[in-house]
């Protein structure tokens, strides 16, 4: 899968993984949860975005997930979405509006330290250290009319506030104890390579 590269055994968890169709996508579950949702992109280079998720009261935006994902973006099918998602607009939200089904293939829930990642992380997110920040990676896959892809590898970094791990394990209950899960030693590499480490 192009885009940025993937520990193998992030790849390998991802194949055996069960898909799982989320009832709200992270962005409807954030309006829901706080009453407003929104985004900033953060860096956008080939094969990789970063970006806040954010709920703003008044002018204080509150970065809720804060998100990398490792984009395949090879699909000529996807050409009116790829430039939405390019614009700014979510990757979930825009798929499905594009008449896809969205689903999770989830490799990790965890967690990971705050002060592990880089600064930005705990500014967006208007924390100081330490918290330990519920953490979900997954490959997204579509399916639109039995043509199915494989889209991109996310990592997803919540707010405690929004999502702490007992929350996102409850989510996504048949990740604990399966085979097809990683361990925090390749989430920390995925961390590393999404450029999120201190």
């Amino acid at each position: 899968m192009p885009g940025t590269p993937i520990p193998p055994a992030v790849l390998e968890a991802a194949r055996r993984a069960s898909a799982v169709e989320p009832e709200l996508l992270n962005s409807e579950r954030i309006e829901a949860t706080f009453g407003s949702y929104g985004i900033d992109v953060v860096e956008d280079r080939p094969g990789l975005r970063l970006a806040s998720l954010y709920s703003q009261t008044g002018n204080e935006k509150i970065c809720r997930t804060f998100a990398a994902a490792s984009l395949n973006s090879e699909h000529r099918e996807l050409l009116d979405e790829l430039e939405a998602i390019a614009s700014g607009h979510s990757i979930g939200a825009t798929f499905r509006r594009g008449g896809w089904r969205v689903a999770k293939k989830t490799v990790y829930t965890g967690t990971v330290p705050l002060q592990t990642l880089r600064a930005e992380v705990a500014t967006a997110m208007r924390l100081e250290p330490p918290h330990d920040l519920a953490t979900h990676t997954y490959l997204l896959t579509l399916d639109k009319e039995g043509h199915s892809l494989d889209y991109a590898i996310i990592l997803e970094l919540h707010h405690p506030d929004y999502l702490n791990a007992a929350a996102l394990s409850a989510l996504f209950p048949d990740t604990q104890g399966n085979d097809s899960t990683i361990n925090a030693d390749a989430i920390h590499e995925l961390v590393r390579l999404f450029g999120l480490n201190r």
